[in-house]
């Protein structure tokens, strides 16, 4: 790409030819960087919303019913996202809930992602509008927009964090699209590789629907980067075009259908499009900030709920002076595709994958750093052939340039394996963004969960509190503080923050069925009955509201209603083994220990890996007498889980006898 040259520029490049055949061993070197950045990444534990999309999705729990893998659990982040919950059942089956294998898979597309940019990159260089200024260079020029792009710390949550793969597998595919749009036009047999990206297209609309931009930026690097008008681009790329407008209709189904657009949307009940869409310009500027000084990444900036710029109106100082740069940069890149400028190209790319998460539709986060994965790509590029066009232009002789893109690649791998110490556990990740970021409700929050489940529960409770001080309306802060403080022993200032999380948010579900939770352990289970039914009235598809009001039902002493609502469970989603383990024990109260068993059997036989449904069996057949039957599904939990506490006493007991 040239960046700032204009397009009658003859000057020719003065670094040394390079054969193609070196690309395949600056492939090899970029993928070995990529892992060196990331070696400290496969012990980290699942984060946030890891614990939603794989801890309690049951629908990656087995290969086997392969269109629930597909359709994904209701509820979690990766429902109506296929390929994605396809990507987390192939690590199920292949490791279990062992994050290593799901972090070898990151960033092994995030790998895969950096060699379709070197190529891309590369490719585009070669094309006919830059052959003759850039095509000795093609290759150190891609080789170097790639491996800083990679080793870029501000693509660390799209890699290390493990939910966010739907991001850079968005990205991997997205580049592909690209990638076989470039092959298609200088191939022999084009139409291969227009199929090679119309598949991408439809992979990547599978994966998250920031693909949409795809076709587009098809289209312009075929009109920025060929020499052919718009109708003969059409006329001769039909197959391309028509399968990347499918791959659209596609896109759109999938959203009209519900998915996951309805949770990615969720901030529409807090607040109004325009004021989402007045708060980006600063957004957008403090993404530009970060990749040029990756300094101060955070895993949650806070926004919406901490009152950033003025929240949810920021001033119009601001708005104005933000917006004012971003318009222009704009405008400037759509003139400089009207006149085929390669510098266009970047900056409309970043514009692009940007526009559906910083429009007038309102997500749950204002800013999040895992969106400028794929949007830093095109700023790669941007830079590495600008700096290359201005060095050449004041010296004659680029060469000195790539050796410092050799020492910033070095700097920024360094930096990118610091970054990814501080995601070492839950705790480490929260106090790093709670010291960060002070002011950062959410944050305390979170950091407070990490400390209870660290046993810490006197700290979780000033953390909570810290986080209710610093924004008294928010309801999550209230609601866990609430259920700490039952928990603690002070059930009255425990029900007292959750009736206030409760008026704060009326419509969200998940208030009362905490509160259910906590009257449940506290033996009040008449009480946590309402409660549930109140969550279920809210949102009548809430499936942890339906367990909690089985489990209440059952604790009521009210077993045929329980068995209602678990069987209900497991009917809606076959994959969910808990339902059937807590069907079962229903049953068995109920007293109906046949019905017990074969609820129990079926579980195990669609989820061998699940130890509870394995235990829960074998303590039946321990009851029934079945001893033998009972030994061998001991030692095979033994088998799966080594060490299994409950399966060495049984066994053990089992062999006393």
């Amino acid at each position: 790409m040239e960046p700032l040259e204009s397009s009658n520029s003859t000057q020719r490049v003065t670094f040394p030819s390079r054969s193609a055949r070196l690309a395949v061993p600056a492939g090899l070197l970029l993928t070995a960087a990529v892992f060196a950045a990331y070696a400290n990444v496969f012990k980290v534990p699942f984060l946030l919303d890891d614990a939603m999309n794989i801890g309690d999705n049951p629908s990656i729990r087995s290969l086997s019913h392969f269109w629930t893998v597909l359709k994904g659990s209701a509820g979690t982040g990766i429902a109506g996202r296929p390929v994605a919950n396809l990507s987390f059942a192939l690590n199920y089956a292949l490791s279990g809930m062992s994050p290593a294998g799901y972090h070898v898979f990151n960033v092994m597309i995030h790998a895969g992602a950096a060699l379709f940019l070197f190529g891309l990159v590369r490719r585009t260089l070669l094309s006919p509008a830059l052959r003759e200024r850039y095509g000795e260079a093609a290759l150190p020029l891609g080789f170097f927009t790639a491996l800083l792009w990679a080793l870029h710390p501000l693509t660390t949550e799209a890699v290390t964090y493990v939910t966010q793969r739907i991001e850079s597998m968005m990205a991997f595919f997205f580049l592909a699209v690209l990638y076989g749009t470039a092959r298609a036009r200088e191939s022999s047999r084009p139409v291969l590789w227009q199929i090679f990206a119309v598949c991408a297209m439809f992979l990547g609309a599978a994966a998250k629907e920031v693909i949409v931009a795809a076709p587009l930026m098809a289209f312009l690097h075929e009109w920025i980067f060929g020499r052919e008008r718009p109708g003969e681009i059409l006329r001769r790329s039909k197959v391309l075009y028509g399968g990347l407008l499918l791959g659209l209709v596609f896109l759109l189904a999938m959203v009209a259908g519900g998915g996951t657009s309805a949770k990615a949307y969720a901030g529409q009940d807090q607040y109004t499009g325009l004021q989402y869409l007045a708060n980006q310009p600063p957004a957008l500027l403090h993404y530009l900030r970060l990749a040029l000084v990756p300094y101060g990444l955070s895993f949650d900036y806070g926004w919406p709920s901490d009152g950033l710029y003025g929240w949810p109106w920021p001033r119009a100082g601001l708005v104005i002076a933000s917006a004012l740069p971003l318009a222009a940069a704009f405008l400037a890149a759509l003139w400089g595709a009207w006149r085929r400028r390669a510098w266009s190209f970047p900056v409309l790319g970043f514009f692009a994958v940007l526009a559906p998460t910083s429009s007038i539709i309102p997500l749950w986060c204002v800013a999040a750093e895992q969106r400028m994965y794929l949007p830093l790509a095109f700023l790669a590029a941007l830079f590495v052939c600008g700096l290359f066009a201005l060095v050449r232009r004041l010296s004659g002789d680029a060469r000195p340039v790539f050796g410092a893109f050799a020492i910033l690649a070095l700097v920024l791998g360094g930096s990118t394996f610091v970054r990814n110490s501080a995601y070492a556990t839950e705790l480490s990740i929260w106090a790093d963004t709670v010291r960060k970021l002070p002011g950062n409700s959410r944050a305390w929050t979170n950091l407070g969960k990490a400390l209870y489940y660290a046993g810490r529960k006197e700290e979780a409770r000033a953390a909570l509190t810290r986080a209710v001080a610093l924004k008294p309306d928010l309801p999550a802060a209230r609601r866990d503080l609430g259920a700490l403080l039952a928990e603690l022993g002070d059930l009255p200032a425990g029900l007292a923050q959750l009736e206030k999380a409760h008026e704060l948010t009326p419509k969200a579900p998940d208030i009362p069925r905490v509160t259910g939770e906590v009257l449940l352990k506290e033996g009040k289970s008449a009480e946590a009955v309402g409660y549930f039914l109140e969550a279920l009235r809210l949102d009548p598809s809430y499936r942890d509201a339906r367990r909690g009001l089985g489990a209440a039902y059952l604790a009521s002493g009210l077993a045929a209603k329980a068995v209602a609502e678990f069987r209900r469970l497991a009917d809606e989603d076959p994959s969910d083994t808990d339902a059937r383990v807590n069907l079962a024990v229903a049953l068995f109260v109920k007293g109906d220990p046949g019905g017990a068993e074969a609820a129990l059997s079926e579980a195990h036989r669609r989820d061998p890996a699940s130890d509870r449904a394995a235990m829960a069996l074998a303590e039946l057949y321990e009851k029934e007498g079945r001893r033998a039957d009972a030994e061998a599904l001991y030692r095979e939990v033994l088998h799966m889980h080594p060490g299994h506490p409950g399966a060495l006493e049984h066994l053990s007991l089992l062999m006393t006898r």
